[in-house]
């Protein structure tokens, strides 16, 4: 089996050590070849960003050998030699926007060193212009920035912020202006910006984020899973003992789900898929992407926001949030739901599902992995407490058996366990705090179910039971029950090809108990 390289690997090393490598060379080679010559794509964290500038890079430097038997080595690309300038903003940690300036102006530097250039100009957009002016004298320069919005996220509490962004804005306008000595231009980043911006000086930047023809260039598809990883895939079911199919469908469950534009496909994502068949050889189904970095400053913004995952993960994002989106705007003041769901979007932790029609986007988790240890990480903002070790594992085996009394007291267990000071508005909160625990466990539960004759509270889909729920405050567990049926919520699941026995639960929370005071099913 090929190695597989995690850890941010380069194009280089991956070919030279002949490791795997998912061929993305088609989509390349319509890039390079196309009328385009600007281009910007945001994709979440350790999606292979990275690795795509890499390839692009080792490409324009003329480094044929390492595209041998790539899709683009039998095409009619020209293979010509171009400087290349790579910058990644990433590892930018200074704060003061001298400490920036002074860094940019270092990374300049390094770079016409590289080509034996000397640079005298002491203003960064004048040594950037006659960095480029300069290496156009050997040919047209191609440019590759990563990484693009790390100043901006890593400042965003910065007081001096807006003269960061002016900076950067500055810096991508010299782009702009030296437009005829270039022959390429790809910047790449996890957040997208208005063009009204950062790149307000680049009005030529074709945008591929969500462009259909590019929804699987980064991530793998499934025929790409099953043909680059088919002796993983091959040892991990001898090693589980699992039925191949029941595998590759634990596989798509827990890792695929993420979509970039509607009606498009979805793609796996690159490193918890790397991750799991070389960290554990593919036995355990483990949450590999959303360790590889911390959410908090999107739990901070979640807990500034309200963010409630009952409510909105059940509302439409409007679709020009995305278009008028702005970094900066989800730590000011006016900061809303709408921010935090447009950032969520872009990070990762949600996905596309579905629109309207008028073209507000619905979102939800691309899969196990990111909900799981989302609805973990989000669990505590609504609770105040840590206190998850009563999350019992077999707590769906309970409502699996149909065992709802014993299921019940646990989940009382756990509000009780809640400091008195940590819930406000209680119908929103007790039953997000609901919703989280069965999240975390890893259950099938849609919140917010339409029907013709209304919305259902939650569906909760087991091996044996569906369970539709209904929530009151301060009423009783009985008037939820009696609404399940006068409204036929149940109806739609009667119609429903799948032979689940249907559960109505309907459950009361006392706002002077703080708890769950009564449940009826039937």
């Amino acid at each position: 089996m090929r190695e597989i390289l995690t850890g941010n690997p380069n194009f280089e090393d991956i070919r030279e050590s002949n490791s795997l490598y998912v061929d993305k060379t088609s989509f390349i080679y319509n890039l390079v070849t196309g009328m385009n010559k600007y281009y910007f794509l945001s994709r979440p964290r350790r999606f292979g960003k990275s690795l795509l500038i890499s390839t692009l890079e080792n490409l324009f430097k003329g480094k044929r050998e390492l595209f041998k038997n790539l899709y683009i080595d039998s095409t009619d690309y020209d293979w010509k030699e171009y400087p290349v300038l790579k910058f990644s903003f990433s590892s930018i940690s200074e704060k003061t926007v001298e400490g920036i300036k002074k860094t940019i102006l270092e990374k300049i530097d390094r770079e016409a060193r590289e080509y034996k250039i000397a640079l005298i100009e002491e203003t960064l957009s004048e040594r950037f212009q006659s960095l480029i002016q300069e290496l156009a004298k050997i040919n047209k320069v191609v440019i590759l920035i990563d990484e693009y919005d790390s100043l901006l996220t890593d400042n965003i509490d910065n007081p001096n912020i807006e003269e960061i962004r002016d900076i950067i804005s500055s810096f991508y306008g010299t782009i702009k202006e030296m437009s005829q000595y270039l022959r390429f231009v790809f910047i790449t980043g996890i957040t997208k910006f208005s063009k009204v911006s950062i790149f307000s000086k680049m009005n030529n930047l074709y945008e591929l984020t969500q462009d259909e023809d590019y929804a699987t260039f980064l991530g793998y598809t499934q025929e790409e899973l099953e043909y680059y990883f088919s002796e993983y895939i091959d040892r991990g079911v001898k090693l589980t003992g699992i039925d191949r199919d029941e595998y590759l469908s634990l596989i798509k469950k827990h890792y695929d789900g993420n979509i970039f534009c509607l009606g498009c496909r979805s793609v796996y994502n690159p490193v918890s898929i790397g991750l799991f068949f070389k960290k554990n050889k593919g036995k355990i189904f483990d949450n590999y992407w959303f360790e590889t970095g911390s959410p908090s400053f999107l739990i901070d913004i979640a807990k500034k926001v309200n963010f409630s995952l009952c409510k909105d993960l059940t509302t439409h994002l409007p679709n020009k949030s995305l278009s008028l989106f702005d970094i900066t705007n989800v730590v000011n003041e006016e900061a809303d739901s709408d921010n935090l769901k447009s950032l969520l979007l872009q990070t990762g932790y949600l996905t596309l599902e579905n629109e309207d029609r008028y073209g507000n986007y619905y979102l939800r988790f691309p899969n196990k992995e990111v909900r799981e240890s989302f609805t973990k990480s989000i669990l505590p903002l609504y609770t105040k407490s840590n206190k998850s070790s009563v999350l019992y594992l077999d707590m769906l085996d309970l409502l699996e058996e149909k065992r709802i009394e014993e299921f019940i007291l646990m989940v009382k267990e756990f509000y009780s366990s809640i400091p008195y000071s940590a819930v406000e508005r209680v119908e929103d909160n007790y039953r997000d705090i609901f919703y989280s625990i069965l999240l975390l466990l890893g259950s099938d539960i849609t919140l917010e179910v339409m029907t013709n004759k209304g919305r259902i509270d939650g569906v909760l889909k087991l091996n044996n039971y569906t369970y539709l729920i209904e929530f009151k405050v301060d009423k009783s567990s009985r008037e939820a029950i009696e609404q399940i049926k006068e409204k036929g919520y149940f109806e739609k699941y009667q119609r429903e090809k799948d032979k689940n026995r249907l559960v109505l639960l309907g459950i009361n929370f006392s706002s002077k108990e703080r708890n769950i005071d009564s449940y009826s099913y039937e």
